[in-house]
């Protein structure tokens, strides 16, 4: 992550594509935006409503995979874990970091929801901002409730780069058990490409 956003070459390192399982165990992928790592912990953060599709399938299911890849780098990363909902103060801090614009956004939102068009998902958001102003004024938007993190804590990272004659690199870190002072164990195997 610290060489991709050392670079210009990637317009938005922080996306990564995150596959859950549905209620009909039919797998569903989308990106979204890293937007945290904890790397003692191998904890992945992102952000949605918990009422989207993809919120429903992580609650109910609390498994997922993502995957991140830089083409202009040859780079891509695996990772598969447990996934549980970001502390409060996590979610709150990042809904305060966004501009007021996203956090409207945010409120205005039933993620994934069917509208009849444009210009009524405009009217939606113009009418939230309205409602908004008037509630808050210009101080800061408290976090709408169903709006929060997710954090997906890995027990597989895949590293994979590209390798000339598509003899690629592939190393994988799996979680153990931990140390008795709750230190993660890792083992790390190379694969085949």
């Amino acid at each position: 992550l610290e060489e991709v956003h050392a670079t210009t070459l990637i317009r938005n390192p922080d996306a990564m594509a995150l596959a859950t399982v549905d209620e009909e165990g039919c797998p569903q992928v989308r990106f979204v935006l890293c937007r945290g790592f904890d790397e003692g912990k191998a904890r992945f953060t992102f952000f949605t409503h918990y009422d989207s599709p993809k919120g429903r399938d992580l609650l109910r299911e609390a498994q997922a995979s993502a995957a991140f890849y830089w083409d202009p780098l040859g780079l891509q990363v695996r990772v598969t874990g447990s996934v549980k909902k970001a502390p409060e103060g996590v979610s709150d801090a990042y809904f305060a970091s966004r501009g007021r614009y996203s956090q409207i956004s945010a409120w205005a939102s039933r993620q994934s929801a069917q509208v009849e068009s444009r210009a009524e998902l405009d009217r939606i958001h113009a009418e939230q901002a309205n409602t908004l102003g008037r509630e808050h004024g210009s101080n800061r938007l408290p976090r709408p409730p169903e709006w929060g993190g997710f954090v997906l804590e890995a027990n597989r990272i895949e590293l994979w780069a590209e390798g000339e004659g598509r003899v690629h690199d592939r190393a994988l870190w799996s979680r153990g058990a931990d140390t008795p002072d709750g230190k993660s164990r890792w083992s790390v195997a190379r694969l085949q490409p």
